[in-house]
């Protein structure tokens, strides 16, 4: 027996109750098997008797059934041709009646002998008699009168098989019923030995619940309630009183030693309570502790963000966006070239005077977006007032810088409608890569020259520092 990890021995080896009620067993299942086979018994015998009187029955019906087919047949032949009549009977005789009188004849009855003469006598006259009085109709076909005695023969011989199927059918009934009465007689045996049975179950079954209530239902009920009773206070109640040597005995032995040690384990437990309280204590102050510096580290980390934010757009502003190509171009390779995009939008003030300044800080965030989906890798900032800035690593080739350059002109190139008003937005933009250049005023100086460009030459354009190197050159 486990309590709260201790292993409590309990002895378990007087078994009184368990003996009994195995002697009490054994009459229970006795007497459910000799109830079940009552029953069992009496279906098959009522089974039996039924399906061997139907199938019976059946086929004398049938064979009746066909004999009296074959006299309407017959009836019908009066007054058909006598060739027709011959083939009319011939089939009929054939397909219905033959077969049906074969078929009784082949089964097996609870007749006498005279019933069983009575079948094998009709059966010989449908297997012989009827056969020559039909060939005799057949040689008559031309002789009317010899048709007449021919048809006159053949009801003879149908009237006589009726007849005994007749008989044959009363003697079935009464053979049946006679069976019948003598199988309900055993039925009634068998029903009698269940009812004795059932009483002798019943007997037994009152005296098992008796003996569990006396024997095992209260001791139980007695530990129960000592059980609800010990939940409240056990330490200070008394032991259960072990008054039978028997399983309930060990349980109640049990439950005492289940009590001194839970007394023991309380006295234990209120030793160390102090001392947890003061664990958890710590471990409170600690858990504070460390949720006040991640506190005071994530204000820090926001603070320090939205100091190198744009509070518009939620670029980087100039300050952080400096710092940031500053340290790329410090630690630049051949491997880790880029590209400098100095973008100005286009008209920007008659943004603000012909719909206001609302609309023109919608206007600048209207760019920082198509900033975020032409350059996704890429550090971008806001300068000041309409000028943004955007450098992307890992990007030099001239193909690729005519196509973000092109793409970001084009998203910029729309109708801004705002309050009712619309103006044209655009912007030009000044593009430069990083190969042969280590300084970042070198960098934004070209940019800058390359937006210029943009800028004098119409505007709603792009212009790549390199391609104002080559028209210098040339």
């Amino acid at each position: 027996m486990l309590v709260k990890g201790v292993v409590i021995p309990v002895e378990m080896e007087r078994k009184p109750i368990r003996k009994k009620l195995r002697i009490l067993y054994i009459p229970v299942i006795l007497s459910v098997l000799g109830i079940t086979v009552c029953i069992i018994s009496s279906m098959l015998i009522y089974n039996k008797t039924f399906r061997f009187y139907t199938e019976q029955y059946y086929k004398i019906a049938r064979a009746f059934e066909q004999v009296s087919s074959f006299t309407s047949t017959l009836d019908l032949c009066q007054k058909l041709p006598s060739s027709t009549a011959y083939d009319t009977l011939a089939d009929a005789y054939d397909i219905e009646l033959l077969s049906a009188c074969s078929d009784l004849f082949s089964t097996r009855f609870e007749f006498d002998s005279n019933e069983r003469q009575e079948i094998e006598s009709l059966y010989d006259i449908v297997r012989t008699s009827i056969p020559d009085k039909l060939n005799v109709l057949k040689d008559s076909i031309n002789d009317s009168e010899g048709c007449k005695d021919a048809l006159a023969a053949v009801r003879a011989d149908i009237t006589t098989v009726a007849d005994k199927l007749n008989h044959v059918i009363e003697k079935s009934v009464i053979t049946g019923n006679k069976a019948y009465d003598n199988k309900r007689i055993d039925v009634y045996l068998i029903e009698g030995l269940m009812i004795a049975i059932f009483i002798g179950f019943i007997i037994v079954t009152v005296y098992l619940i008796i003996f569990i209530e006396k024997r095992i239902t209260k001791p139980i009920r007695d530990v129960a309630e000592w059980s609800r009773m010990f939940k409240d206070d056990y330490a200070d109640m008394s032991d259960i009183e072990i008054t039978d040597n028997d399983e309930i005995g060990d349980i109640s032995s049990a439950f005492n030693m289940v009590k001194a040690k839970l007394c023991e384990a309380n006295k234990t437990k209120r030793d160390n309570e102090s001392t947890l309280r003061k664990l958890r204590e710590e471990e409170e102050y600690k858990k504070k502790f460390v949720k006040q510096l991640y506190d005071e580290k994530r204000e820090k980390e926001i603070i320090s963000s939205e100091a190198k934010r744009d509070g518009l757009t939620g670029l980087y502003n100039r300050r952080s966006f400096d710092a940031l190509i500053d340290e790329f171009m410090s630690n630049k390779s051949v491997s880790s070239e880029g590209a400098l995009f100095l973008i100005d939008m286009d008209n920007f003030k008659n943004v603000n005077d012909t719909l206001g300044h609302i609309a023109g800080d919608e206007a600048l965030k209207t760019l920082a977006g198509a900033m975020r989906i032409v350059f996704p890798g890429g550090y971008l900032g806001r300068y000041g007032g309409d000028e943004f800035i955007a450098f992307v690593p890992s990007t030099c080739d001239d193909e690729t810088l005519d196509r973000l350059g092109s793409s970001l002109c084009q998203k910029m190139d729309r109708e801004f409608e705002h309050g009712g008003k619309s103006v044209r937005l655009s912007v030009s933009v000044g593009i430069v890569n990083t190969v042969g250049i280590d300084d970042y005023a070198e960098l934004y100086m070209k940019a800058d020259k390359a937006l210029y460009y943009s800028k004098e030459h119409g505007r709603n354009q792009y212009t790549l520092a390199s391609s104002l190197d080559n028209f210098a050159t040339d």
